[in-house]
């Protein structure tokens, strides 16, 4: 029942909510805070890409979000004045982080693909753009894609962790857990940085059961899914989220990746475009791929702007709101019962007092009458 409720909670798209946004050089070899691989072209998200900030990046958990941006004009709140905003709108995959959030505005760095969809004019003209943002699906089931699981370097049967790409839905996973082959006890992996990190239940026995849980509850299980502890393999998970088909039950082979890359640190100041390195530790497999150059592959169409937050505040004041709600009629419910009381007492208290008042009156009218 509350997953269902979740669910509906977290519809996607969310509301629309405004934000601004900047522009850095993005990560087109891998390196950012979420640790992927480089900037895919050739499929969804298209090159488009943004670090989120702090707040919505949340220590990872914005990771493979994907959020629909429409330009709506300069931000001058940080002295921006000169951006034309183009009509269409681009869909962009949180990568990395960027910074802290400042004019209490919620704010991308965009790549440099992202930023030129957005505008008419040049982004080193524009620099700052307001904008209309919300959470929508990350598309990779249109185009058949699984999600991929890639062990982290250094993995063993004593030590297991591994990355989770190319998430469909919402793109963000709120829970991971193994089980060795032959047993019934699962290990929590939780997020660890850029990765899930398994603890206890070592040594793990290939193959490994892995279950997968996104933050409206939809589960995913690949039995037998990871066939080895090898360090930098690659797993087909078989299935992804959103999709009708039943999960994974079959070992798919394995494909050994390139070693990872650390990012140096960031350094970003907003209000001008932005030529700060990602921020955020990460071991991810290095990928080669090329720079975007102004790809814009967005969704078609003009959205209508509206007020609000994404799904997932929209879910939690819904519920402070359910539970400020049952709070108020249980007040409500008990002053109404200490009224019912009191009165009653009250009562008690009277009939007593009249009763004494008679009693006394009689008393006093038998010691008065004449005596014959």
């Amino acid at each position: 029942m509350y997953l269902l409720f979740l669910a509906q909670v977290l519809a996607l798209p969310s509301s629309w909510q405004d934000g601004y946004v900047t522009y850095y050089g993005g990560q087109p070899s891998g390196g950012g805070a979420c640790g992927y691989p480089g900037e895919v072209t050739s499929s969804f998200p298209f090159g488009m890409y943004a670090a989120a900030d702090f707040t919505l990046f949340d220590n990872n958990k914005d990771c493979g979000a994907c959020y629909e941006i429409q330009c709506t004009g300069p931000f001058t709140q940080a002295g921006a004045n000169n951006c034309q905003c183009a009509s269409k709108t681009v869909t962009i995959q949180v990568d990395n982080s960027c910074c802290n959030r400042e004019y209490n505005t919620p704010h991308f760095d965009l790549n440099p693909a992202a930023m030129n969809a957005i505008l008419d004019n040049d982004i080193g003209t524009c620099g700052v753009a307001a904008v209309k943002f919300r959470q929508v699906d990350c598309a990779y089931n249109a185009e058949g894609k699984n999600v991929k699981l890639v062990a982290k370097p250094g993995t063993s049967v004593y030590w297991y962790a591994f990355f989770v790409w190319d998430v469909a839905g919402t793109g963000q996973i709120q829970k991971a857990r193994i089980r060795s082959s032959g047993s019934n006890t699962w290990v929590d992996c939780p997020l660890s940085g850029a990765y899930y990190q398994c603890n206890g239940g070592t040594p793990y026995s290939p193959p490994l059961t892995v279950e997968l849980t996104d933050i409206i509850g939809e589960v995913l299980v690949g039995t037998s899914v990871i066939t080895d502890t090898t360090a930098n393999a690659e797993w087909d998970f078989g299935t992804n989220f959103g999709k009708t088909n039943t999960p994974a039950t079959q070992a798919p082979s394995a494909v050994t990746t390139q070693a990872p890359v650390l990012p140096p640190p960031s350094t970003s100041a907003p209000g001008v475009p932005s030529t700060r390195a990602p921020t955020g530790s990460t071991t991810a497999p290095q990928g080669s791929t090329t720079t975007p150059q102004g790809t814009t592959a967005a969704p078609q169409g003009t959205p209508s702007p509206g007020g609000g937050g994404n799904g997932v505040s929209a879910g939690i004041w819904v519920l402070i709101a359910v539970c400020i709600l049952v709070f108020i009629v249980a007040v409500v419910a008990v002053i109404v019962y200490m009224l019912k009381k009191k009165r009653e007492k009250d009562r008690v208290n009277l009939n007593s007092f009249v009763e004494s008042i008679q009693t006394k009156e009689n008393g006093q009218e038998m010691r008065g009458a004449p005596y014959i």
